[in-house]
C-alpha cells in the first residue's frame, strides 16, 4: 500500500507595484528610516507590507511591533493586515490582543503607544512607528531600549504636526547628524505624480483648510502658528552658558490650584540677570503639581540657586499662595504678582528683549521652548503656564515700570 502524498502548503505573497517614494524608502540601507510625508500618500500601505515581509525573515519565536500613538489607530492597522490575509488558513490571529503569529511561528504585533512603558520588551527584530510625531518622546525612548540588544531596523512615518521631539529627530536625521537614520519627504504633489491622490482632491484641501494646516499635513512642512509670540530663531541664536556674574536670581511661579491629570500646570521657572542687564534663563522646573509640591519645589530652588526672592502670581488668592509658601519655609522672601492684563500684552516686553538679544536659555528647555513657539494667543485654549512663569522672572529682572502687574 503506498503512502499519502506530502501536502506542502506554499505561501505566495506578491509584491506591490510600489511607486518610486515608496521604494525608495523600503530599500534604504539605513537602519532606520524617517518619512514626513503627506496625509493619503500610501505611507501606511507601503510600510505594512514592509513589516509583514520581515516578520517571514526573522526566526520563530521572534517578533515585529507596528505601534501607533493610541489603540485604535493601531487596531485600524492590525484590521488592515488582517483583511489582506483573511483569504488564507496559514495564519493565527489574535484579536484581543492585535496579534498575528505567521505560519513560520514569528509575531506581528500592534502596540500602543498611549503607555510608554508598554513598549519596553524582548525579541523585537523591527518595527514602524506610525504616526509618531503625535506619540510621546517616551515612547521612543522605550522603544529604542527594547531594540538595542537585536540591533532591529525600524521606521518613522508621520505628519509634520508641529516642532516637538518628532520634528527635532527629523531635522538631526535630514542633516546627517543621525548616521543610523536616513530621511525623506514626501509632499502631496509627489503623491499625486504617483497616481495616489487626485490633484482635485488636494485643491480643494488647499480651499478648505488654514494655510498652516495645509502646509503641514500636504507639503510636509512645519509652519509657526501666526499668533505665536515667539520665533525659533531668537531662542536658538541667543542661547549662552550661564556666565560667572550673575548679580541677581529669582524664581518665577504661575500657581495651579490643584494636581488632578486635567489641572494646568504649575510654571516654575528660574532666571538671572547678569551686571550688563542680560536675562539668563536657567531652570525649567513646571508640571502638574499640587499646591504643596510647587511650593516645595520652588523653594528648593530658591536656595539651590541662591535666589533673591519668589516671584508668585496671585490671581488665585495671595493668602492661598503666600500660605501655601511659608508653610514650606518662613524665611523665602515672597513678591506678589497681580496680573491685570491679557498674556500677551503682558508677554510682549519680554518678546521684546528676546529679540534684542538680552534673554538667553542655557539649554535646551524642550517642554517650555515648545510652548513658547506653539501656544497662539488668537486661537490657543489652554493656560501657557511656563510662559507665565517665565514672564514674571524676566520682568521682575529685567523690566521696570511694567504697567501690565501690579506687584507688591
Amino acid at each position: 500500500m503506498s503512502e499519502a502524498p506530502t501536502i506542502i502548503r506554499k505561501l505566495i505573497v506578491k509584491k506591490p507595484n510600489f511607486t518610486g517614494y515608496q521604494k525608495a524608502i523600503l530599500a534604504s540601507k539605513k537602519r532606520f528610516t524617517i518619512t514626513e510625508a503627506s496625509t493619503k500618500s500610501g505611507k501606511t500601505f507601503s510600510h505594512i507590507f514592509w513589516l509583514f515581509e520581515l516578520a517571514h525573515r526573522i526566526k520563530p519565536g521572534q517578533e515585529v511591533w507596528w505601534i501607533a500613538p493610541i489603540y485604535s489607530q493601531a487596531e485600524i492597522a492590525f484590521k488592515r493586515m488582517e483583511r489582506a490575509i483573511a483569504h488564507s488558513q496559514l495564519y493565527t490571529v489574535n484579536i484581543s490582543k492585535l496579534s498575528i503569529t505567521t505560519p513560520k511561528g514569528t509575531i506581528i504585533r500592534f502596540k500602543s503607544a498611549e503607555h510608554p512603558d508598554g513598549l519596553y520588551g524582548e525579541n523585537v527584530y523591527g518595527f514602524v512607528f506610525d504616526e509618531f510625531s503625535r506619540a510621546k518622546e517616551e515612547a521612543w525612548h522605550a522603544l529604542r531600549t527594547t531594540v538595542s540588544y537585536t540591533q532591529a531596523p525600524g521606521k518613522f512615518i508621520g505628519n509634520v504636526t508641529g516642532r516637538n521631539w518628532a520634528w527635532e529627530l527629523a531635522r538631526r536625521a535630514e542633516k546627517g547628524q543621525e548616521k543610523d537614520f536616513e530621511y525623506f519627504r514626501v509632499t502631496a504633489k509627489d503623491a499625486v505624480e504617483a497616481g495616489i491622490l487626485k490633484h482635485e482632491e488636494v485643491e480643494r484641501a488647499r480651499q478648505e483648510l488654514p494655510a498652516r494646516v495645509f502646509k503641514m499635513l500636504y507639503e510636509a512642512q512645519y509652519v509657526q502658528p501666526a499668533g505665536a509670540l515667539w520665533g525659533w530663531e531668537i531662542i536658538e541664536n541667543f542661547r549662552s552658558v550661564t556666565p560667572d556674574n550673575l548679580k541677581r536670581i529669582v524664581v518665577g511661579v504661575d500657581p495651579s490650584g490643584t494636581s488632578n491629570k486635567s489641572s494646568d500646570e504649575a510654571g516654575i521657572i528660574v532666571a538671572g540677570q547678569d551686571v550688563n542687564g542680560h536675562v539668563y534663563i536657567l531652570a525649567d522646573e513646571s508640571g502638574v503639581m499640587s499646591p504643596n509640591e510647587w511650593a516645595e519645589k520652588a523653594v528648593r530652588l530658591y536656595h539651590q540657586y541662591k535666589a533673591d526672592r519668589i516671584v508668585a502670581e496671585v490671581n488665585m488668592g495671595w493668602d492661598m499662595v503666600e500660605n501655601t509658601i511659608r508653610t514650606i519655609d518662613k524665611t523665602v522672601p515672597v513678591k506678589k504678582v497681580v496680573a491685570s492684563r491679557g498674556k500677551m500684552l503682558r508677554a510682549e516686553p519680554v518678546v521684546a528683549l528676546y529679540e534684542q538679544g538680552r534673554v538667553h536659555h542655557t539649554q535646551k528647555f524642550k517642554e517650555l521652548e515648545e510652548e513658547m513657539t506653539e501656544w497662539d494667543y488668537k486661537s490657543s485654549t489652554y493656560s501657557p503656564d511656563r510662559i507665565d512663569a517665565l514672564v514674571y522672572a524676566v520682568t521682575e529682572l529685567a523690566i521696570k515700570n511694567n504697567v501690565d502687574f501690579f506687584v507688591v
